[in-house]
């Protein structure tokens, strides 16, 4: 039986527009931990009172009530309304969708990364306090002179093996490679690639942020879209790469006043400047990308997925 509640329900769901179903929707799949706790949800209701089929009779629905009549005008009118309607909040629905597993994958992979990153970071530190002790090491012993031909030949044994630790990790100067015409070419140091490779994932990482919030204002007028569980891993991750990045400049601080004069001496991660970098071109290109994609995915399942709409909803009539 139908209360007066429903009914007032289903009175204001007949003017929502595909937008602010769509933002419903959202909110739906956002009352649940995650889209995978949504999706079990779903198959436990009748079909009828999903929230996207809800939308699509409603849709259905508004289309009539502007365009009443019989006529064969009429009625093409009407179809042709609901199928933009319908259209509208399909590809919404799917954009919802494919940004949450677009951005799912995203962090496992710059988690992995970025983890990666870090403990590279810290071998190449290893690296250089070796480095650094066998140097020391070399400089305290060559002075001391060796009674004996077999001790001196250890000795010369001993530092011609610590002499090759000097030489590993960051420690390593860039190195020149020949080029026709004699010309030489420097290569990155390990530091020097580190820190490039680190800061072209951070603005691969903010680029993508950036672009969910120009998709929320542009689509959903601000609404959030990214599922619950999500959106908190999301901020975690956040937060690690900040902190990370603040004690790797502090390292690189340290080790830029030790370099004075060579060209690492300017290798710290200017995340702020990242972030705002990322805020431009580069966020509109992913977001028009997404928006793109999925409305090429509902153009090409448009005929079936229509005329299957249309039996259900009676929209021919």
């Amino acid at each position: 039986m139908m209360t007066t509640a429903h009914k007032r329900l289903d009175k204001i769901e007949t003017f929502l527009t595909p937008k602010e179903w769509a933002i419903r929707l959202v909110d739906e799949i956002r009352s649940y931990p995650s889209l995978f706790d949504h999706f079990k949800a779903l198959v436990k209701l009748p079909f009828n009172e999903r929230p996207d089929q809800r939308a699509f009779g409603a849709l259905k629905e508004q289309a009539g009530k502007q365009h009443p009549g019989r006529k064969p005008e009429d009625i093409q009118v009407r179809q042709r309304l609901t199928s933009a309607l319908w259209d509208e909040f399909h590809t919404l629905k799917l954009l919802i969708i494919s940004v949450n597993q677009t951005m799912q994958a995203k962090l496992e992979r710059i988690s992995l990364e970025a983890g990666l990153k870090l403990f590279a970071l810290h071998s190449l530190i290893l690296e250089e306090a070796f480095a650094q002790t066998a140097s020391q090491t070399i400089a305290w012993i060559k002075p001391h002179k060796c009674a004996g031909a077999d001790v001196g030949q250890q000795h010369q044994t001993v530092l011609k093996q610590l002499s090759a630790f000097t030489e590993i990790g960051i420690l390593q100067m860039p190195f020149k490679s020949l080029q026709p015409e004699n010309k030489s070419m420097d290569f990155p140091s390990p530091l020097e690639e580190w820190s490039g490779e680190l800061t072209a994932l951070l603005r691969d990482f903010f680029s993508h942020l950036a672009a969910i919030k120009l998709v929320q204002d542009k689509h959903f007028d601000g609404h959030p879209m990214l599922c619950r569980d999500l959106e908190t891993k999301l901020t975690e991750l956040t937060r690690t790469i900040e902190s990370a990045v603040a004690l790797a400049n502090e390292y690189l601080k340290r080790r830029a006043e030790i370099n004075r004069g060579t060209r690492e001496t300017n290798l710290a991660i200017a995340l702020e400047s990242i972030k705002a970098s990322v805020n431009g071109q580069r966020a509109a290109n992913i977001a028009e990308k997404w928006w793109h994609d999925v409305k090429l995915e509902a153009l090409e399942s448009d005929a079936e997925r229509w005329e299957q709409r249309r039996q259900e909803f009676g929209a021919n009539d």
